[in-house]
């Protein structure tokens, strides 16, 4: 009878560890590392700088293409692009005038090749100025993306590095 009492107790005494340690690693240890990861998703979130009266200007071998301005820039390390808010855009590489563009909003993403504005876009080509009255024509549209950088700008990138041996 007395053995039969020890297996019972030592039965027990082995569930009792057996149902701590799945507590503490099937359990509680995954809700920790949900919540660490959780964190450290919403501190990723968080912007990694931003700039206020943003001006930038892209040049090629002609010289200077485009230029970008924005109120203000907030950029996201997760994903890499950057928010734009009331950016305007200047892009020289029209014939005749310039032509101007400007938006609520936009998203420049990390190679900077692609504008994406959106929110009273509005587009003005052959005028004078952006905020001329007389002559060119005015486009406005909800949504509009933009090339800041050509195809030819990306293989004149590419055609720099100098070519590998094949030996």
């Amino acid at each position: 009878m007395k053995e039969r009492q020890n297996i019972i107790l030592f039965g027990l005494f082995g569930l009792f560890v057996g149902v701590a340690v799945w507590l503490q690693f099937g359990v509680v240890r995954p809700l920790v590392n949900a919540a660490s990861a959780s964190a450290s998703i919403t501190q990723a979130k968080q912007p990694d700088y931003s700039i206020e009266n943003f001006v930038s200007v892209g040049i090629d071998r002609q010289g200077e293409k485009y230029q970008l301005s924005a109120e203000r820039l907030v950029h996201d390390p997760v994903d890499g692009r950057a928010e734009l808010h009331r950016p305007r855009v200047i892009q020289y590489d029209f014939p005749g005038a310039p032509r101007y563009l400007q938006a609520d909003s936009g998203v420049l993403h990390d190679d900077g090749a692609e504008l994406l504005l959106y929110g009273n876009v509005r587009v003005r080509q052959g005028a004078a100025d952006a905020d001329s009255l007389h002559g060119g024509s005015v486009t406005t549209t909800d949504r509009m993306l933009i090339r800041l950088q050509s195809d030819r700008e990306h293989d004149y990138e590419r055609d720099r590095v100098p070519p590998q041996d094949a030996g």
